[in-house]
């Protein structure tokens, strides 16, 4: 429905194409006959799954960069299990990317549980989980490690932290029954933040190398701007990336409550796989500490809150620049999906997103179910891309993306997220994810231009919250429902 946005019009999202199960193991086309010709597939013999990197072996001979991935799966505990290596599959280009993204990080101590005696890791780098690939493999050897494991795929779409929900662990226990999902997170007494930056440990380590930022910055950075950041996010279930060695080692998302996180609240969730997991929450200051002190240095909240994960509050449209696209466009854009969305009756609000793009967060009350919630996201941005096909596109195809501004709706469904107002970015310069009124935007230089320096001066200049007001507006999204896809 290019250029029509009223609720008598509503965009239907294109239908999805049935699955093809492809052939059998034989082709039907040919007629049966004894033995095995080349009309058979050998089935069964390679498996496919995914691991987390945890590490790498030295390249040995012309080879470069390293000689074989450590590969890590979680266990039914949710603890990383050393699962074997993969040294082959991998293309020229493959292993300088995969170089370039492993960096610097890696040290002498295993960061996973390996077997006893395997000479063969003597002199392995390791490091926290780092990234996703696909592997395919024939077999495991009686230890439970991978068999002839040859690299597939780099998997940037999945984070690390997503393994973790997945039903395929080995001796995985059936999910539990019943429960309405609804918050069990402790609430505590109120702790001073002052006195949880007080007792940090390491607080002279660097974390933002290039500039010098300590945890110590992280914190008392935290603990100035806690008024204005506590509402983003407190009662909300919560992702966070955590830098222990700073921007100089490995970074990595986390969303489940662990060990050593007494101190934090959390809530008991389903996941997509059916089983249930405790999902981080923050309460109050304390908590935000007690994570600051874990090396937490960005926080990701769901839009929906953990006493009622099932329905949305917000959607947010995330405004994501490709090659080409200069700043004032992204602009352009911003105001654009705002006065779509003001002919639809619905007011929004502005942040930047502390990187190259901005965010337009749109407030639902009362509250909608997550697919009303997606498809709604999803036409709005297919719509918009519809009327200015040129400007926008809604698929995140890097090769679609030049000279383009992509619309992401994908945030928009149970169990993602967006940064928080007032979070830092684990980027050079400590930039901040602010919240802005509409009349500041035509100023605004870039979207990373409020740093973990210079925030807390802003925030003292204000008169007003430039959000204020947007927890009791009446937004109703269900009059603008569309078909909701499988």
């Amino acid at each position: 429905m290019a250029g029509r946005w009223g609720p008598t019009s509503p965009v239907r999202p294109a239908a999805g194409r049935s699955a093809d199960p492809g052939p059998g193991p034989k082709r039907a086309d040919r007629p049966h006959r004894s033995g095995r010709g080349d009309d058979w597939r050998k089935s069964k013999l390679v498996e496919g799954d995914e691991y987390a990197v945890v590490g790498f072996t030295p390249p040995q001979g012309s080879r470069t960069g390293f000689g074989s991935l450590l590969l890590a799966r979680p266990d039914d505990a949710g603890a990383w299990t050393y699962a074997g290596r993969v040294g082959s599959g991998f293309s020229d280009e493959m292993i300088r990317r995969i170089t370039r993204m492993i960096g610097k990080a890696g040290g002498r101590d295993p960061t996973v549980r390996i077997p006893a005696n395997d000479t063969e890791l003597r002199g392995a780098r390791w490091f926290e989980p780092l990234f996703v690939i696909e592997v395919n493999v024939r077999g495991h050897a009686s230890s439970g490690l991978l068999r002839q494991a040859s690299f597939k795929s780099l998997r940037e779409d999945k984070s690390v932290d997503a393994l973790s929900d997945s039903d395929r662990r080995s001796g995985a226990q059936a999910p539990a029954t019943g429960g309405s999902g609804r918050r069990t997170a402790r609430r505590k007494g109120p702790k001073a933040p002052d006195e949880t930056v007080r007792r940090l440990t390491s607080p002279e380590r660097v974390v933002y190398p290039e500039d010098g930022f300590t945890k110590a910055d992280v914190a008392d950075y935290y603990a100035k701007v806690m008024d204005w950041f506590l509402p983003e996010i407190v009662g909300r279930p919560l992702s966070i990336i955590r830098c222990p060695e700073g921007l100089g080692g490995s970074c990595f998302f986390q969303k489940h409550h662990s060990g050593g996180m007494d101190e934090v609240g959390h809530v008991r969730l389903r996941e997509e796989s059916g089983k249930r997991a405790d999902y981080l929450v923050v309460e109050n200051a304390a908590d935000v500490m007690a994570l600051v002190q874990m090396n937490a240095l960005e926080f990701h909240p769901w839009g929906a809150r953990s006493d009622d994960p099932e329905r949305a509050d917000r959607v947010v449209f995330d405004l994501d620049p490709g090659p080409g696209i200069s700043w004032d466009q992204v602009k352009e854009a911003a105001l654009t999906v705002r006065d779509r969305l003001a002919e639809i009756g619905f007011q929004s609000f502005l942040r930047t997103s502390g990187g190259k793009g901005l965010h337009v967060a749109l407030p639902l009350r009362p509250r909608s179910r997550w697919p009303l919630v997606k498809n709604f996201a999803r036409a709005f941005a297919e719509a918009l891309v519809a009327s200015e096909p040129q400007r926008y596109v809604s698929v995140a195809t890097m090769s679609r993306r030049r000279n383009r501004i992509f619309v992401d709706y994908l945030r928009n469904s149970r169990g993602a997220t967006s940064v928080a107002s007032y979070s830092l970015r684990a980027r050079p310069g400590a930039p901040v994810a602010v919240s802005l009124a509409w009349r500041e935007l035509g100023r605004l230089k870039q979207s990373d231009a409020y740093s973990l320096a210079t925030l807390p001066a802003r925030l003292k200049r204000l008169n007003a919250d430039p959000w204020e007001g947007i927890d009791g507006l009446e937004q109703d999204l269900s009059r603008w429902e569309a078909p909701v896809q499988d």
